[in-house]
């Protein structure tokens, strides 16, 4: 072990650390600042208790563990951070961490954080798991570039809020598993199987996107999220917003679906397709395009709306699906829509 020390405890690195256990070990209310280099082959580089303020803007070369702190504790990253196990940066719950730097896991979490956390990051994040992982009512705020080779790139263990106006991209990029889940993109959201997964449980989606949201390829859908409790999804998709996918761009199968689009919405089989026990509530002043239907409804379902404003496009028509109870309202006068399909269109 490299340095060990209690309580209140304060410890500043300016030179080289060189170790086979932690680097720095300390107690609770602790502060530990790193303005050089740590390296450790099996142990944490920094490790720490709970209340700890952890500020690092050298090099931190961790065998299990880069920056481990506990409950309340802070985290402040604008150097470089690699392990090969263990998690880049990790915290307890109600704690915060920023990063400016460089974080890097082969096989573990790059940010990976309690419940009731806040995790900003700026820099860069590259994984071999999940980018940044965080419990239940935490927020993530991206500006910078989070990529997983194997897992999401953030992912929500509960209620929570992401944020980006950065770069995310992984297996799936944004995972929710449960609660309710708010998602602003201005950035770039990009997937190899789904932008977007919300099908595990999750409560509540609400995506509001003027940004781009898609996948990489061979992909089945960029936006994919079926609720399975509350039963809500709101999706809005702004002037400059694209959301795009191979299979689908949107889908849906359980609950009310409602979607507002004024940009594009694309995919390569439905623009949108409703399944299984959904029910789509659209409202559409931009482009729905596909090679088959631009919005697809789910088989018998009752319920659903759509609303066609003026300049909007359905390229594609809509296929009904033998669905009963389904409005459609004009507010441009005359609008050709082609319709597959249909049972009770009103």
């Amino acid at each position: 072990m490299g340095i060990s020390a209690g309580d209140y405890s304060v410890v500043t690195n300016s030179g080289t650390i060189t170790t086979s256990g932690d680097a720095i070990n300390v107690g609770d209310h602790s502060d530990v600042t790193n303005t050089n280099e740590i390296s450790t082959t099996t142990g944490a580089g920094i490790y720490s208790g709970d209340y700890a303020d952890v500020t690092s803007s050298g090099s931190i070369d961790g065998g299990n563990g880069g920056i481990v702190v506990g409950d309340e504790s802070s985290v402040d990253n604008s150097g470089d951070v690699a392990t090969i196990y263990g998690n880049g940066i990790e915290t307890g719950a109600y704690a915060s961490v920023v990063n400016s730097g460089d974080v890097s896991s082969t096989n573990s979490d790059g940010i990976h954080a309690g419940s009731y956390n806040s995790v900003t990051n700026s820099g860069t994040i590259d994984t071999g798991a999940f980018g940044i992982e965080v419990g239940d009512g935490s927020t993530v705020y991206n500006s910078g570039s989070v990529t997983s080779s194997s897992a999401a790139a953030v992912a929500l263990n509960g209620s929570g809020a992401v944020t980006n106006t950065g770069s995310l991209s992984g297996i799936y990029d944004i995972y929710a598993s449960e609660g309710d889940v708010t998602v602003k993109n201005t950035g770039t959201i990009h997937g190899a199987n789904a932008a977007i997964d919300a099908t595990s449980g999750t409560d509540k989606l609400t995506v509001n996107n003027s940004g781009e949201i898609g996948i990489d390829d061979e992909s089945d859908t960029s936006l994919y999220g079926t609720l399975t409790a509350a039963d809500a999804a709101f999706i809005t998709n702004l002037t400059s917003g694209t959301i795009t996918g191979s299979s689908s761009g949107i889908s849906a199968s359980s609950g009310i679906v409602t979607i507002a689009n004024a940009s594009t919405i694309s995919g390569g089989d439905y623009g949108i397709e409703i399944t299984d026990d959904a029910v789509l509530k659209l409202a559409n002043s931009g482009t729905i395009s596909s090679s088959i239907s631009a919005v697809k409804l789910a088989s018998g379902s009752t319920g659903n709306t759509i609303t066609i404003c003026d300049g909007a496009v359905l390229d594609g028509g809509t296929d009904y699906n033998n669905a009963s109870a389904t409005t459609f309202f004009s507010t441009s006068g005359i609008y050709t829509l082609d319709v597959a399909n249909y049972n009770n269109v009103q």
